[in-house]
């Protein structure tokens, strides 16, 4: 039986061949869900403090094949998606970050992190009522997260300082 430790070893090594076997072992891991954690949490560290989202992507879609209902793992999806690279890349890539979102959220109504982020990808890319509502959603479940209320400066037009 192969080892979910084993399998983030082999990724880590990051070998192009290494990442095609630890890919296919990962089928073999008993605990699907549990694999699947531990690969979505070595893609979203491979596509932010790397720089890797093509291989993120790679990964997080293994990840979602062994656990579809995973709200976590769509959200990094969606994230990896959306980085700069990705947009400049592929327009369509935008598309596929704001799918992954709403099944994120499907799956999740209370994945906040997923809709702000759907908001604030929406708002930048010129389609500021659709994030207006996405803002309403988020205000329901938190009004007086910090986050949320930085939406609302840029949703307003306003300019966001830092302190």
């Amino acid at each position: 039986m192969t080892s979910i430790k084993g399998i983030i070893g082999l990724l880590k090594k990051g070998d192009p061949e290494k990442l095609k076997e630890a890919l296919e072992k990962s089928d073999d891991v008993e605990d699907k869900t549990s694999m699947a954690q531990a690969l979505t949490d070595f893609a979203s560290d491979l596509a932010y403090l790397k720089g890797h989202p093509h291989l993120a992507i790679a990964i997080l879609l293994k990840s979602l094949k062994l656990n579809p209902e995973s709200s976590e793992t769509l959200y990094e999806l969606g994230n990896a998606y959306s980085m700069t690279e990705m947009l400049e890349e592929n327009p369509k890539n935008l598309d596929k970050a704001l799918w992954c979102y709403d099944r994120a959220i499907g799956l999740n109504d209370r994945n906040l992190e997923a809709r702000y982020n759907k908001a604030l990808l929406l708002l930048l890319t010129g389609r500021k009522e659709e994030a207006r509502k996405e803002y309403g959603k988020l205000l329901e479940y938190n009004p007086d997260h910090f986050k949320f209320a930085e939406l609302e400066t840029l949703l307003d037009g306003r300019e966001v300082i830092s302190v």
